[in-house]
Parts: C-alpha cells; structure tokens; sequence
C-alpha cells in the first residue's frame, strides 16, 4: 500500500534548495565551459560588470518578447485596439 501511495510523487524541493541546484548546476555549466573553450572566447557571462548589465537587459527583454508571444497577449491587445 505504502509503495503504491508514493509512486510517481515528486520531492518537492525549498526554494532555498531549489537556489542552490541552480547556483550548482550554474557552476559545472560554467565550469565545463571554460574548460571546453578551444580556440573560442567565453562572452558570457562576463568580469565586466556594465556588459553584462547590457546582456541582463536583453535577457530580460527576450523573455518578455517571449511570454507576450507564447500567451498571446499581444494579439488580444492589438485586436481588442484594432
């Protein structure tokens, strides 16, 4: 009865674990990058803080663009005005 009640339950996590798999996660990312680079140069992320504020705004902008395209936001503004 007790292995039927737990099948297919997910652990859920706190955020303050959630935050920290990110920030790992993050890290080997990073990490495997670097050590993977070859003849290539690592933009992103970056040491120079006002790049990546400029990068942090795109990201920002981006998934904005994203969220008003894939809920269709957009399109029921423009026709409700249109």
């Amino acid at each position: 009865m007790q292995k039927r009640m737990l099948t297919g339950k997910k652990v859920k996590l706190t955020p303050e674990e959630r935050d920290e798999k990110i920030a790992k996660k993050l890290k080997e990312r990073n990490e495997h990058e670097k050590a993977n680079l070859g003849k290539y140069k690592l933009i992103y992320p970056c040491e120079d803080q006002e790049m990546m504020a400029t990068y942090e705004k795109l990201l920002d902008a981006s998934a904005e663009n994203w969220e008003d395209f894939t809920t269709g936001k957009r399109r029921k503004n423009n026709q409700v005005l249109g």
